[in-house]
């Protein structure tokens, strides 16, 4: 990486090379409890990432950033190289398979990037950034509403490979997708107010997308949007901070999201997800604090799978936790010691 500087401007351009190798040898069962092998699987690749960035700082208070760069994502190991799970029925038949995917590649991104930042003298910072990515070989699981057999009432997530009639789930390469948006972001020490008020402080921040993928699956040929990637985002935090205390009751809000993809029914996704937390530490003598904190205090579902965009109908899901998952509040007393 090289740096140029001309007046305000700094200019960066690089480039960066990365190899990975890797191997496993994972245990694969037969299906029946009792037997199984060892497989070994394993790949080479690397990737060139090349990139620029371009900072501009008219005064101290104020700063416009513009970036285009080439980045990538290796999946997760647990994606390539895992066990392969099977669900037995009541019968002892097998009814569902999943499996890793070793011939997964890396998901690979061009970003552009633009950005300003304006702060004040008293620490808070306004900012605005818009960004556009074109991502290829995004990772995903397909699903595919499947009459199996009684036991499973009809609806089987799967993926689009059958063993002997057996349903087969595993993730899989798409083929590109495009994800632009909007953020906005703030923070401020209110220390303009009067008495302890001005220990208050608020930030903020929104983020506005918009996605399309393509799966490349013949079955889809619609586009969709990508996976995981919901259009609304947004967190709220009021806090209170002095010499003694501080406490924060924040806000998170994160918006629909599609799951995974049906052939004949309607597509899997994740409603939205909502959180108010609170959390207080007090600084005592002797560098003793203790703190508090209560999570989820709208007793909100932290995972709701639903088959369609609304909450009708909820989805089948054979996993551990299943479709919908309450967790209720939670809440905690902590003591700690600085030394």
């Amino acid at each position: 990486m090289a740096a140029l500087h001309i007046g305000q401007v700094s200019i960066l351009p690089g480039v960066r090379y990365e190899l990975t190798r890797y191997s496993a040898d994972s245990w694969q069962s037969s299906g029946d409890g009792n037997s199984g092998t060892f497989v070994g699987t394993g790949s080479t690749y690397g990737q060139v990432l090349p990139g620029i960035s371009i900072n501009y700082r008219p005064d101290d208070l104020t700063v416009y950033r513009a970036s285009l760069r080439r980045s990538f994502s290796r999946p997760a190991f647990g994606l390539i190289s895992g066990e392969t799970v099977y669900t037995i029925d009541d019968t002892q038949r097998v009814v569902g398979i999943s499996k890793p995917n070793p011939d997964l590649q890396p998901s690979k991104a061009d970003n552009a990037d633009l950005s300003a930042e304006f702060y004040d003298h008293n620490g808070g910072v306004l900012s605005a950034s818009t960004y556009y990515k074109r991502i290829t070989g995004f990772i995903y699981t397909s699903q595919s509403a499947t009459s199996n057999d009684n036991t499973l009432g009809g609806l089987v997530p799967t993926g689009t490979t059958f063993e002997n009639g057996v349903p087969v789930t595993m993730p899989q390469n798409g083929s590109t997708a495009t994800l632009y948006g909007l953020e906005l972001a703030g923070s401020k020490h209110l220390q303009d107010l009067p008495g302890l008020w001005s220990n208050l402080g608020v930030t903020a921040n929104l983020t506005l997308q918009r996605s399309e993928a393509d799966s490349k699956r013949g079955d889809q040929p619609e586009k969709t949007w990508l996976p995981r990637a919901p259009e609304h985002i947004y967190n709220l935090d009021l806090f209170y901070d002095d010499a003694h205390l501080r406490a924060d009751l924040s806000y998170n809000y994160t918006g629909l999201q599609l799951l995974g993809l049906t052939t004949d029914r309607l597509n899997y996704y994740l409603q939205p997800v909502k959180s108010l937390d609170f959390s207080a530490t007090y600084h005592l003598p002797h560098h003793v604090d203790v703190g508090v904190s209560a999570k989820n205090l709208l007793n909100a579902a932290t995972f709701y799978e639903t088959q369609g965009k609304s909450d009708r109908y909820m989805a089948y899901d054979p996993g551990a936790d299943g479709a919908y998952v309450q967790t209720g509040r939670v809440y905690l007393l902590t003591v700690g010691y600085t030394y």
